[in-house]
């Protein structure tokens, strides 16, 4: 009894413990999903407290057995479980000593409901205690290894050997020839024999089944999302004497300890944010392509590519000679590799020559540092669209002017190789509607190229 008030102890303070902190971090937990109910398989070893086997000389590994169980529960908010469980098992004894001899080992089947308290309030917890208690019915049978492989009796004699035949007879005298005759017999600990009546002086019947208040404390430790193993210790207190065949002081009590695999049959926890956006068909806007070159949306870099125009695997219009300007604007379709590298290709794919980049180097140290200082000064679309008047002109349509990078291809919407006022406008747009992946600098330097490009 003082065990099972040191139990409930145990368990009372982790209820309170438990509550304390469910009030306090209500706010805070991340939901658990949405279960239909806990499905548990386990098992383990069990242990008898009964009224055999003290001080006895046979080693208590015997008196552990193995038992099965099974539950079912349904969680009720993100504390309590109410669920239904069985356990089949035996329990089992030995003593020896001079004076007495017993033996036994009970086989149970035990059915019966509880209740849970669990601590694993929120969803992520992957080690989280718990503590059940409950009511079950028990229905045993007692057996006893009363006699060896050759149905033969074991006789104990009083030197503490085991013999095949008696030490004495009915009226207490020695039987000398058995003193000649016997042979040792050692037990096989096969409980072959069903008792009915208990190992007392005074046998006495009695009923094989009785209640048992089972209670739980074991640990979870989660797998997967809905599958999680447990360690468990319960303890049951059963309303009988005779578990163990034996009518002593106090009803027995036996120890189930063991492990088991639990998988909840529900549905994964779903955000109420998360479901505005229901209706959206994500799968239409992974499959979109704009520009329609065959390249979905979210794999092409080159989102604006001319219509017709074959592209690569990236969606960009297909450059032959890799000189940053696509095969249908390039008319210098082999461009010597050196100039590219060294970055002297203009719009159209030709190559520069080394005047041709003086005179740009020129004007970039003139007129462009000028119209550049200008419009940082007071930057707006209508002095961007001044500029756009001498990107016009037959003086700018003859002079030399870099390639299009290829960062700032996207921008480039009537693929003229060219970027205009309006196309920086779309391009600010885009950046502001998130429709293409590109940063303020990036924006910066487009500016910088509309007015290098001439």
């Amino acid at each position: 009894m003082k065990k099972l008030n040191q139990l409930l102890s145990v368990i009372l303070l982790f209820c309170f413990t438990n509550a304390f902190a469910q009030k306090k971090d209500k706010e805070n937990v991340t939901p658990l999903n949405t279960g239909y109910f806990s499905i548990g398989l386990g098992y383990g070893i069990s242990s008898l407290f009964g009224d055999i086997g003290e001080g006895s000389s046979i080693s208590f590994t015997n008196r552990f057995k193995t038992a099965y169980s099974a539950s079912i529960e349904k969680r009720f908010g993100r504390v309590l479980g109410v669920g239904a469980n069985a356990v089949i098992g035996q329990v089992a004894e030995n003593e020896r000593t001079i004076s007495r001899q017993l033996n036994f080992q009970t086989d149970f089947k035990q059915f019966g409901l509880h209740v849970t308290a669990n601590s694993d309030v929120n969803g992520d917890m992957v080690f989280a205690p718990y503590v059940s208690a409950g009511v079950s019915y028990m229905i045993f049978d007692v057996y006893s290894d009363l006699q060896g492989g050759n149905n033969t009796p074991y006789y104990y004699w009083s030197n503490g050997a085991i013999m095949d035949l008696p030490e004495k007879n009915e009226n207490g005298e020695t039987i000398q020839q058995n003193l000649v005759d016997a042979n040792d017999y050692p037990r096989d600990y096969t409980y072959e024999t069903n008792v009915s009546e208990s190992f007392n002086e005074t046998p006495e019947s009695y009923d094989k089944n009785t209640l048992v208040f089972p209670v739980t404390l074991g640990f979870k430790f989660k797998m997967f999302e809905f599958l999680d193993t447990r360690l468990f210790g319960t303890y049951n207190v059963t309303q009988t004497d005779f578990l163990d065949n034996f009518k002593k002081d106090g009803n027995d009590s036996y120890l189930y300890a063991g492990v088991s695999v639990n998988y909840t049959v529900g549905k994964k926890y779903i955000d109420p944010k998360e479901k505005n956006y229901d209706n959206i068909d994500f799968l239409a806007i992974e499959n979109a392509d704009s520009d329609g070159d065959g390249v979905t949306d979210i794999w092409d870099e080159c989102p604006n590519s001319k219509k017709g125009e074959p592209v690569d695997s990236k969606g960009c219009e297909l450059d032959d000679d890799g000189d940053g300007v696509p095969n249908h604007l390039d008319k210098e379709p082999k461009t010597n590799r050196a100039k590219i590298l060294k970055g002297a290709v203009d719009r159209e794919g030709r190559g520069l020559t080394d005047e041709q980049l003086a005179l740009m180097e020129q004007r970039r140290q003139g007129l462009l540092v000028t119209r550049v200082e200008r419009f940082y000064e007071a930057p707006s679309l209508d002095m961007l669209k001044e500029f756009d008047i001498y990107s016009d002109s037959d003086q700018a349509k003859g002079s030399a002017s870099i390639a299009l990078p290829a960062k700032f291809r996207f921008a480039d919407v009537n693929s003229d190789g060219i970027i205009q006022s309006n196309e920086i406008t779309l391009a600010i747009d885009m950046f502001f509607s998130g429709e293409i992946d590109i940063s303020v600098s990036d924006i910066m330097d487009m500016i910088d190229f509309f007015f290098e490009q001439f």
